[in-house]
């Protein structure tokens, strides 16, 4: 059976270790969906990070989404830069890997105070791991 647990603290520690002062993690969480009952292979899952991204933010509509889309995209590469492959353990990322934009689910936004979102990824292992 896969270790859920270990797997979300290794996941946190690289997307802390790799976000730099442009993001404050503040909860990093995954959500596994399984091939079967037996939770031996990981058909995909999904990463939950919270943070208080550190970089301006417009608040412009126009400029609000590109600067948003740019901030969406930088933690994109964070969490790809290592993946967890159908079989529980821990890869280096590559252009291989399949991961979606990503999915805002919270938002507390003051101009040039508070950035904090709440977003997700999904990933998809390669069958070939």
């Amino acid at each position: 059976m896969i270790n859920e647990e270990i797997l979300t603290e290794k996941i946190k520690y690289i997307i802390i270790s790799e976000s730099g002062k442009e993001f404050e993690i503040m909860d990093v969480s995954l959500e596994m969906d399984y091939l079967s009952n037996d939770k031996l292979t990981i058909e995909s899952y999904r990463v939950f990070v919270k943070f208080d991204y550190n970089n301006a933010i417009d608040p412009d509509l126009h400029y609000f989404t590109k600067d948003i889309t740019r901030m969406s995209e930088k933690m994109r590469n964070i969490i790809s830069k290592y993946v967890i492959d159908s079989k529980g353990k821990l890869i280096q990322g590559g252009e291989n890997t399949s991961i979606s934009e990503g999915d805002i689910w919270t938002l507390d936004f003051a101009a040039d105070e508070r950035h904090i979102f709440d977003m997700s990824y999904l990933i998809v292992p390669n069958k070939e791991d």
